[in-house]
């Protein structure tokens, strides 16, 4: 069996979608969500392919610190302005979760992002999911307004950052 990152197309979204709904079972989005960030940043959007299915993927772009866009909404655009490489999802199927699949996307990312020159990588964790950033170097940002700007992501929903350059952490 065959496991790669490879860039993810637009004829990927069927299989994207299902992987992400049957993951994220609570925040289901619609197939024009993961296309529209597909076409907008075809760099950072990739999937993990074994065999012929996609098992893992992740869609993120460039966005403005401590403004987490709504779930299930589309963006329209890229903010000219754009302050930080922003993780909108990573998800990994069951059979390949501990793997290690998702710390080597997660620092391609981390990485493209620091070639970009964007001071961080910024995300909202869910379900817990905010022990798995911590160990990539992710903090907690509590800054005003986030919190009702989180409510949508849930209860235990933390908006993160890790700072690039120089000061920033180790990677992965």
């Amino acid at each position: 069996m065959t496991t790669a990152w490879r860039p993810a197309r637009l004829d990927d979204v069927v299989r994207i979608a299902r992987l992400s709904n049957s993951i994220h079972t609570l925040f289901p989005e619609r197939e024009e969500v993961f296309a529209e960030k597909i076409r907008l940043s075809p760099e950072g959007c990739h999937v993990l392919e074994s065999d012929d299915a996609i098992v893992g993927y992740i869609l993120s772009h460039p966005w403005r610190r401590r403004s987490p866009s709504a779930l299930d909404s589309l963006i329209g655009e890229l903010p000219a302005e754009a302050d930080c490489w922003y993780v909108h999802d990573l998800g990994m199927g069951a059979g390949v979760r501990g793997t290690g699949a998702a710390t080597e996307i997660a620092g391609r990312i981390i990485r493209a992002a620091e070639r970009e020159k964007f001071p961080v990588v910024a995300l909202v964790a869910v379900a817990g999911a905010d022990g798995y950033w911590r160990k990539l170097g992710f903090q907690e940002v509590a800054a005003d307004g986030l919190a009702a700007k989180l409510r949508e992501y849930g209860e235990d929903a933390v908006y993160m950052e890790l700072p690039l350059g120089a000061a920033g952490a180790p990677r992965p």
